[in-house]
């Protein structure tokens, strides 16, 4: 009995053998758990038109803030940016983009990234909305002294045609963050 199992055992073949018989692929062949972020970004760069972006309005949330500080914030966050975007194969948009505005101090705030927005045409196909998310590296002052740090925010937006007007939330505590913060994007495509 016990020569049967030994002999059965034997006649598997070795992990060696198994793994010598697979089709053997490089590492530049193997899929990278990024190519879909580089696929995106190189879409968006590549397939994109030219776009440019201009701060509108900072709006700090009055709930948060006590009067003196909202007195003392700048709600004009003039500025501006460039960017390329496009609508992908499922009719979403998504860009990549550079800004400089003057942050809530006046100072300016440094900001680059990508955004994506699921887009719905609701009335006729002039007119749309969308809602998604930006994926971006800024610097400011106030954050360790213009030290460039990630961050990941909501964006909606509301289009006519070749302009968009567009908002992200910052999420904070008292006296933190609680701002909404509005652009105009025009498409020159």
């Amino acid at each position: 009995m016990a020569l049967s199992a030994a002999l059965t055992f034997l006649s598997f073949p070795s992990f060696a053998q198994v793994v010598s018989t697979a089709p053997a692929v490089s590492p530049a062949e193997q899929p990278s758990r990024l190519d879909p972020v580089l696929r995106h970004l190189k879409d968006a760069a590549t397939k994109g038109g030219w776009e440019l972006y201009v701060p509108v309005h900072t709006y700090h949330m009055p709930y948060a803030y006590t009067q003196k500080l909202l007195d003392s914030y700048n709600d004009n966050p003039w500025g501006g940016g460039l960017g390329r975007g496009h609508y992908n194969e499922h009719g979403n948009w998504e860009g990549i983009f550079a800004m400089e505005f003057a942050d809530s101090h006046g100072k300016p705030e440094y900001q680059g990234g990508y955004a994506w927005l699921a887009t719905w045409h609701p009335f006729e196909n002039n007119v749309r909305t969308g809602a998604g998310y930006t994926a971006f590296i800024t610097a400011r002052s106030d954050y360790w002294g213009y030290r460039p740090f990630p961050g990941v925010l909501p964006v909606a937006s509301i289009g006519w045609k070749r302009v968009d007007l567009q908002s992200t939330f910052v999420p904070g505590l008292k006296n933190n963050g609680n701002v909404l913060f509005t652009w105009l994007k025009f498409s020159f495509y």
